[in-house]
């Protein structure tokens, strides 16, 4: 968009467009000129009433809508006006600036698969601007693969050495990944590239385009560990004199994250980070990880300094449907009892009864729950989601986050039966299920793989789903595992030793068994710190009594040991104890065979009636 003069003349062009239509109120070149006068101020409030004073004027024709399309569109999509801006659809289809502004609005409200497609068919025909399609392709896949790592989409652009914009967006995929050397590695290459092309710009441009570079090199260190390093980075900025509200509040909300709060007036950081005003006054230029991650340390805050967050929460809710936290700790005030409370056990009796006392909420379940395996509590938290499904069925399907929690109860209590019953509900629930979003879909791929071994038939028709949403999603692409079960070529498949080629044999001969065995849930006593629960694993007073060692230690091991009791050549049957001979050795001579009758027979001992005492 063609910008016509500085600030200070911006007001002047905007005034004399005014003074046209006033004099010709079907003027469509002053209207245009008003409308980007104003987009130059950031003055969308103004555009708005500008274009809904000119009604008439926009309707008349398609031909007037065409003129203006990009200036409406623009102005709908920096006020966030979702619904204005998806009526102009149908005029933009084949529009290059137009389909621009739709891919960054579907950027913005997480709709990621809609605009890689966008800039994808953009750069079929990229009319020399493939640098900057490469960059937002790059920045789009950054946010899919933030909603699901293990997305493979292959990139229709070619890469482009000496970009550092491209570079650090590609950092933003391996950072997306877990894979965090290399997005370490990346980010570096790509401060080290702008600060070689941009030795000729003033201070200020550099400062705006290497500090965001920056703050992702300290974000990762701090991800490794190295919170030292991290903090030097955040502390080489003044903070008080960074001008972009957005990276002020990145810096200062990571710097913050740095420090130990636990013991800090939670009011005095909430006034620290500028909430809710600072964040309210950058939500339209944060990305989705990053305004999620913002509001929730909002909420955190807030509750902790006792406002009320339920209107808050409720917003976060609708624009996070997969992130019940802000709603639990919302209805959590009500009941009285403070996040750091939490490591009481009576507590958690309180939160346990009050859940199954309200199981239409099902956030707080979800918090009560967590709290009660914390502690070992492994039935409450199986029955607090029982009762929520017992009241609404939809809920396993419908909140994808309530089916994988119950079934790793279930298994860490054994039950089997329990297992199959849950997986059958899903089964019933997703096969006729329009996969909505990213939670839906994980719990489809879960469901379908948990009953591989149980039911082959449902399992495969789970995965024929799986395959079509797949395919008629751009952000997925077809998995080769899917493939494979479904009876297709399994040579794309992963060989084994490439999946194991990073594996560390010796650390995990040296490990043991004890990484596995020390990471069961004890019912002994936790504590809640923040948000976070936290078992507290007591120990166990040593053994100060040596142990008794057994009677027959010294002796030679019994060859005999295996053979039946009775099969051993020094078995001596009890019953035949009565046949022994008393007073001296029996003769083997003897054959009782060769006794009479009358003496082989014992006499029977005549009974003497009593008499009756006179």
């Amino acid at each position: 968009m063609k910008v016509f003069s500085e600030s200070d003349s911006h007001r002047q062009v905007y005034h004399i467009g005014r003074d046209v239509l006033k004099r010709d109120p079907t003027n469509v070149q002053a209207l245009k000129q008003c409308l980007v006068a104003l987009i130059n101020m950031d003055n969308y409030e103004a555009a708005v009433k500008l274009i809904d004073s000119h009604k008439d004027l926009l309707g008349s024709d398609d031909a007037s809508d065409k003129l203006l399309l990009l200036e409406k569109a623009y102005i709908y999509y920096k006020i966030g006006n979702d619904g204005k801006l998806e009526e102009l659809i149908p005029l933009g289809k084949t529009v290059r600036g137009f389909q621009h502004v739709l891919a960054q609005h579907y950027y913005r409200v997480g709709r990621s698969g809609e605009a890689l497609e966008i800039y994808q068919k953009l750069l079929t025909r990229p009319q020399g601007e493939e640098a900057d399609l490469s960059v937002n392709e790059r920045a789009v896949l950054s946010q899919i693969k933030y909603e699901d790592p293990s997305v493979s989409v292959p990139l229709k652009s070619t890469a482009n050495a000496g970009s550092y914009d491209q570079i650090s967006n590609e950092g933003l995929i391996k950072l997306r990944e877990r894979n965090y050397d290399e997005a370490l590695g990346l980010f570096e290459k790509a401060l080290q590239i702008a600060k070689q092309n941009l030795r000729e710009y003033d201070s200020e441009s550099k400062f705006a385009e290497l500090a965001p570079i920056q703050v992702q090199i300290a974000y990762v260190k701090q991800l490794l560990g190295d919170t030292d390093e991290a903090e030097s980075v955040l502390a080489g900025f003044q903070v008080s004199e960074v001008k972009d509200q957005v990276l002020k509040l990145l810096i200062t909300n990571n710097l913050v994250s740095l420090r130990d709060i636990s013991s800090a007036n939670p009011a005095l950081v909430y006034r620290e980070l500028g909430f809710p005003s600072s964040l309210h006054n950058t939500l339209d230029r944060l990305t989705i990880p990053q305004t999620k991650a913002l509001q929730r340390n909002e909420l955190l805050l807030a509750q902790r300094s006792g406002k009320d967050i339920t209107l808050v929460a409720q917003k976060h809710a609708l624009q996070f449907p997969g992130s019940a936290m802000g709603l639990a700790l919302s209805t959590l005030a009500k009941t009285g009892i403070e996040l750091s409370d939490l490591s009481f056990e009576n507590n958690d009796k309180k939160l346990f009864r009050y859940s199954m006392r309200h199981p239409e909420d099902l956030p707080f379940a979800l918090l009560a729950c967590q709290v009660s395996v914390a502690y070992g509590n492994l039935q409450n938290a199986a029955m607090l989601l029982e009762n929520v499904i017992s009241t609404d069925g939809e809920v396993l399907v419908d909140k994808p986050a309530v089916a994988p929690l119950l079934f790793y109860i279930y298994e860490k209590l054994d039950k089997k039966k329990s297992i199959v019953q849950l997986l059958d509900q899903l089964y019933d629930g997703l096969l006729m299920k329009e996969i909505s979003n990213i939670e839906q879909f994980r719990l489809l791929k879960f469901t379908a793989f948990q009953l591989l071994s149980i039911d082959a038939e449902k399992s495969k028709e789970l995965f024929v789903k799986i395959d079509l949403t797949e395919g008629n999603n751009n952000a997925h692409e077809r998995s080769p595992l899917v493939e494979a079960i479904l009876g297709g070529e399994a040579s794309s498949l992963k060989s084994v030793e490439s999946l194991v080629s990073d594996v560390d044999v010796e650390s995990l001969i040296l490990q043991g068994l004890e990484p596995l065995t020390g990471s069961g849930v004890r019912s002994t006593t936790s504590k809640v710190a923040s948000n976070k629960v936290v078992i507290n694993n007591k120990g166990h007073r040593g053994r100060t009594k040596p142990k008794r060692l057994p009677k027959n230690l010294s002796k030679t091991i019994d060859e005999e040991r295996w053979l039946p009791l009775k099969d051993r050549s020094y078995y001596r049957s009890k019953k035949s104890k009565h046949n022994k001979t008393q007073g001296g050795v029996a003769d083997e001579t003897l054959d009782i065979s060769e006794v009479p009758e009358e003496v082989a027979k014992p006499k029977k001992k005549s009974k003497k009636k009593k008499g009756k005492r006179n």
